[in-house]
């Protein structure tokens, strides 16, 4: 595999689809103000592989939501633990001798 670099382009909407000669040509923008939005890069993908890349996308996203929920959880349950065990420490702690 070389060590090729792609673009990289920060988009935050969806500025405009079109499909011709079997081509969806996907346009992305950025909103720079309220009235100001800048085309950033346009995707041109076969219409037949759509589906399949938009599946894709979409699979994507719920991994990676599942895992951060998951990652968020056990944050939790760790700091819950910690919690626990720090009350139960702080009262053997308060006996005196």
């Amino acid at each position: 595999m070389t060590d090729q670099r792609v673009d990289e382009h920060f988009v935050d909407m969806l500025s405009n689809v079109s499909h011709a000669n079997g081509v969806f040509r996907i346009t992305l923008a950025q909103q720079e103000t309220e009235d100001l939005i800048t085309p950033q890069v346009k995707i041109l993908i076969p219409a037949n592989q759509l589906p399949r890349i938009l599946q894709g996308v979409s699979d994507a996203v719920n991994e990676i939501s599942r895992r951060v929920r998951e990652a968020a959880e056990q944050a939790a349950e760790t700091a819950n633990a910690a919690e626990g065990s720090g009350k139960s420490g702080a009262k053997g702690k308060s006996k005196k001798s």
